[in-house]
């Protein structure tokens, strides 16, 4: 009997339960509709921009609003200008540095060496032209040597240490 009643239970309650709708149904901020004619536009904001179209008096876009697009470059001062060598790469015992300074530079750059995961595994040093850095100590892996000028001006250059 108890079994007769859970199933008489199940067959009323999917009687009763509605199947998925198949009219399309967005859950959007914001969005809107159009209709001129014979021509239906809906769209919502959030939607992934797939294209765009353009005529000479209107854009069509998918997704995003494309509005005025503003490009502005921001140059990082470097040590381009130095002409730096960092050798040999691959190194088990001594990197060596060698620079072109500008006209008047007398000082020495300050240098740090970072791991790949960006811990700092050398502190703040000073090297100057033509100078030999010991990462005999270091483990084999890439690291990243980045020199700095007084002026602000870096380079990071990419060396690799193995075992000797």
């Amino acid at each position: 009997m108890k079994y007769l009643l859970m199933l008489l239970g199940l067959l009323v309650s999917g009687m009763q339960a509605q199947a998925q709708s198949l009219s399309p149904r967005v859950l959007a901020s914001s969005g809107s509709s159009v209709v001129s004619g014979n021509t239906y536009l809906a769209f919502t904001v959030g939607e992934t921009a797939i294209a765009t179209q353009s005529l000479p008096t209107i854009t069509l876009g998918q997704g995003f609003h494309q509005g005025v697009l503003f490009t502005t470059a921001v140059e990082t001062p470097g040590l381009e200008a130095w002409v730096l060598r960092v050798f040999p790469n691959p190194t088990a015992q001594s990197l060596w540095v060698q620079f072109t300074p500008p006209e008047g530079f007398t000082g020495p750059l300050s240098a740090v060496i970072w791991d790949n995961s960006g811990k700092v595994v050398r502190e703040k040093f000073q090297v100057n032209n033509d100078a030999s850095i010991d990462v005999g100590g270091l483990p084999d892996g890439s690291y990243h040597l980045q020199l700095t000028a007084p002026g602000g001006e870096n380079a990071a250059v990419r060396f690799i240490k193995i075992n000797p």
